[in-house]
């Protein structure tokens, strides 16, 4: 088989695997319920702000204290769910995330505990669960991210014909302030193009070298090699946490075709620092991915649990996790589909030379 006709093939898989993959979306023909239950601070604690949708707090090395968590179910049947403590990281493009169960990072899960952690949640109910929170004696001064998960049991779905297994997560984020000096201090590695498979995006790899959450906003500019603007669009990076790195992705506006050129990003932290990368890109007759290893100029981001719980507010875009089991199928199916075509054609040949 050439390489072409490879490449159309996975194109196809891939078109399949998004189409099925839509058709979990709520409100789709085929749709598979929405998540139904949730986790967020219960609004009667002394310690959490009316309506705030995270736990902060600010706690001296050495202190702790007491809250409640309220566990929701929106469904018509009652629903087990797993209550964990996990280490908060970073998602592309900035914003909150949580690291799996056991998976250690920063080890602020173990500054929380509670006394349960298979809950039974009755259908159209919340749980009020009670936790505690410990700052270590020897706690750095800085934001200190970690959060409550609670995971449903893994059920079997499917989309298209495809089999895909499900897990549903849903989680709240604890931010704990350790007082003392604060350095926000973001650092920018190199900006790559990624045009490969209709791709088209600039890729920046991040890292929090500071100890508060930090976020940034500017422009990123792609010049000729000759310093004639080509477009300019805005960038936008949530919340990075403190000594985690991730990766900023951007939308080119559209294809500059082949030739040299320069990609500029410049960015302001709140407290007004200039932060800036720059780097040449060269874009040939053929579409690649020039992002293969920028990943690795600074710790490889890890997007942990698919669902993003922001600073502040929340969000379970559960269908992620959904999509790329859908994705992996697909592309599995399709490699077994063209060894099979390959096998047959070898065959083929060798009745024939017969």
């Amino acid at each position: 088989m050439n390489t072409a006709s490879t490449r159309k093939i996975w194109l196809l898989l891939v078109a399949a695997a998004a189409l099925a993959a839509l058709a979990l979306l709520p409100g789709a023909a085929s749709a598979q319920s929405p998540l139904v239950f949730g986790i967020q601070p219960s609004q009667s604690s002394a310690n959490t702000p009316s309506g705030s949708s995270y736990f902060t707090y600010t706690l001296a090395p050495g202190a702790g204290l007491d809250d409640m968590v309220v566990i929701s179910n929106n469904g018509a049947e009652q629903v087990i769910l797993n209550l964990y403590a996990a280490d908060g990281i970073t998602s592309i493009n900035g914003s909150t995330a949580f690291a799996a169960a056991g998976d250690i990072r920063t080890n602020t899960n173990t500054w929380l505990s509670a006394t349960v952690s298979d809950i039974l949640v009755p259908a159209g109910q919340d749980v009020t669960v009670a936790f505690s929170v410990q700052v270590p004696p020897d706690a750095a001064p800085g934001d200190h991210v970690a959060g409550w998960v609670v995971e449903a049991p893994a059920r079997a779905g499917a989309a298209g014909g495809i089999g895909a297994s499900i897990v549903e997560r849903a989680g709240v984020a604890v931010v704990v302030t350790v007082p003392g000096a604060t350095e926000p201090r973001l650092v920018l590695g190199g900006i790559c193009l990624n045009q490969e498979t209709g791709s088209n995006y600039f890729e920046i790899a991040v890292r929090n070298e500071g100890n508060v959450l930090t976020r940034a906003a500017g422009t990123l500019t792609l010049t000729t090699d000759d310093g004639g603007e080509v477009f300019t669009r805005h960038a936008d990076l949530g919340n990075v946490v403190p000594m985690d790195g991730t990766l900023l992705r951007l939308d080119a506006p559209h294809d500059p075709g082949p030739g040299k050129y320069v990609a500029s990003l410049s960015m302001a932290q709140p407290d007004g620092r200039i932060v800036e990368a720059r780097s040449d890109i060269k874009i040939g007759d053929e579409k690649v991915n020039g992002c293969l290893t920028v990943a690795a100029q600074l710790d490889e981001p890890d997007e942990g649990i698919p669902y993003l719980g922001r600073l502040p507010g929340g969000g379970t875009p559960w269908l992620l996790l959904a999509m790329l089991g859908v994705l992996l199928g697909a592309l599995l199916g399709g490699r077994e589909v063209m060894i099979r075509r390959r096998l047959k054609a070898m065959e083929a040949r060798l009745h024939r030379d017969s």
